[in-house]
């Protein structure tokens, strides 16, 4: 199930839904902890990594 959570986050962008989102990611991380790491958390994380890269740093 983290799997298939993991390939909906990265896949669609709902705007307005973060706080829904951000359920979905806390209820994973409390349901498997180390499972959300691999499948939630670092897919992430490695995302926000990637979109800053480049940006101006103030």
């Amino acid at each position: 199930a983290l799997e298939k959570i993991s390939k909906f986050l990265r896949t669609n962008i709902l705007p307005g839904s973060a706080a829904e989102i951000g359920l979905l990611c806390c209820a994973a991380v409390h349901s498997n902890p180390e499972a959300a790491a691999v499948y939630v958390i670092d897919p992430i994380l490695t995302s926000i990594v990637s979109s800053l890269q480049g940006t101006p740093v103030s």
